[in-house]
């Protein structure tokens, strides 16, 4: 007789920690959505990301699998979102060193033109996916060629 109520209080123990995690689960996901929504727009792979997150919060749950494939979906754009946050965080570094390669009119006007088409290039990879980022501020990240240097510049230092 006394193990009937101790197996009830196990069980309603156990129900109320699912209750639980559930609910501190659904709440990580709207406070991402929340947070994310408005950020996303212009990033289709971020969209995606934040709509899946969104969706997630509102799937029905059946038992223990659902709350770990929540807790596992957090986990994965988690992950992209530290990526994405240093993707951005390296372009825009570098957009205000091109920005101050532009003022500065270094290399003369074919490099000004150069920095230009890197400042557009990589204002234009903050909307993409992750690894077109990678790619895009690996292409422009590189200095104006040697070749494309005023050569006035040099023969003016001559004369000075």
């Amino acid at each position: 007789m006394k193990i009937i109520p101790i197996l009830i209080l196990a069980n309603l123990g156990y129900a109320l920690s699912e209750d639980y995690l559930e609910r501190e689960n659904r709440q990580r996901l709207q406070d991402v959505v929340n947070k994310y929504r408005h950020l996303s727009h212009g990033n289709a792979e971020f969209s995606r990301w934040i709509e899946k997150l969104f969706h997630a919060i509102e799937k029905p749950v059946f038992g223990t699998g659902t709350v770990i494939w929540r807790i596992q979906l957090l986990a994965e754009f988690n992950q992209y979102d530290k990526r994405r946050q240093e993707l951005e965080d390296r372009i825009n570094n570098r957009l205000a060193r091109v920005k101050k390669l532009i003022n500065l009119k270094m290399g003369g006007q074919e490099c000004v033109k150069f920095y230009k088409l890197q400042k557009t290039e990589l204002k234009n990879a903050l909307g993409l996916s992750n690894s077109m980022k990678d790619i895009k501020f690996a292409k422009n990240s590189g200095s104006c060629p040697k070749n494309l240097h005023d050569t006035n510049d040099d023969e003016d230092d001559y004369y000075l």
